[in-house]
């Protein structure tokens, strides 16, 4: 159950040991919480190559008529696979070199722990 963790750390430990060393001033409820941060790939949100080739398909067909009625058309499926493999690689790879990375990400693996057993635990 390691990392990426909140923070960010890269060991739930580090997580752990970061907790311990920095408490809360104030502790309406003596319990603390670890759980791990999964930001998601950019390319999680660029769609599917299912909607995007038949987009294409009909765009050449408006500009170019009956003689791009049937592009694109018949792609097997191990195609399809491949394109978008690379567009989900080419997205991530441009995202992260112009700074478009997700900023957000989804809490996993959440434990709630009594904080006087949390620091006896690891102390």
């Amino acid at each position: 159950m390691d990392g990426p963790w909140s923070g960010p750390f890269p060991t739930r430990d580090a997580a752990t040991r970061y907790a311990l060393d920095h408490p809360p001033l104030v502790c309406d409820h003596p319990r603390v919480f670890l759980a791990r941060a999964v930001t998601p790939a950019a390319s999680l949100f660029l769609g599917s190559v299912d909607a995007l080739l038949p987009e294409a398909a009909s765009a050449a067909a408006s500009l170019h008529g009956a003689a791009a009625s049937g592009w694109l058309a018949n792609v097997p499926g191990d195609q399809l696979d491949d394109l978008q493999v690379q567009l989900d690689q080419v997205f991530d790879a441009w995202a992260a070199r112009h700074g478009y990375q997700p900023t957000f990400f989804r809490v996993e693996d959440v434990t709630g722990h009594r904080l006087t057993e949390f620091i006896a635990e690891h102390a």
